[in-house]
């Protein structure tokens, strides 16, 4: 299981991660519906206690070196690409993401859509994020997490 599943699994058998959330300096539920309660799931795998999340990312070079108007689509680079280099595998757990021990080398990225079936049909968000990549301030990050 990865991603978002994965980590709806680690909150719904294990929620003490949570506990202190009011303590972040950011909202975890502003403004939020209170959840539906959650289907029932099994139980964390016996372990060392940590729960991690599988993410797929793309590697920042890959994105600088992209000839494209836009970026394919996640599905699209799984299934056309043969090299391992596009997509980076990245377990992050709860006390790595608190720590911030990515926050230097892994860029998050969410935009808006332009279009619904199309997240940048004229490149102005790839020909940024390149921009970005290639300034002082991004040149220190190794990989990309985008949502499309």
């Amino acid at each position: 299981m990865t991603g978002l599943l994965r980590c709806l699994k680690c909150l719904a058998t294990d929620p003490k991660p949570l506990e202190n959330a009011s303590k972040l300096p950011y909202s975890l539920s502003a403004a939020s519906p209170e959840p539906e309660e959650p289907a029932a799931m099994p139980a964390q795998p016996e372990g060392n206690g940590t729960c991690s999340c599988t993410f797929f990312m793309l590697s920042a070079d890959f994105v600088l070196q992209f000839p494209g108007k836009s970026l394919p689509f996640f599905q699209e680079i799984r299934d056309d690409y043969t090299t391992d280099e596009p997509l980076v595998e990245v377990a992050l757990d709860y006390a790595d993401v608190v720590k911030g021990t990515h926050i230097e080398t892994t860029l998050a990225v969410s935009h808006r859509w332009m279009q619904p079936d199309d997240p940048d049909p004229d490149g102005e968000q790839l020909k940024a994020l390149k921009g970005f990549l290639n300034s002082p301030e991004g040149q220190k990050f190794e990989r990309v997490w985008i949502d499309s």
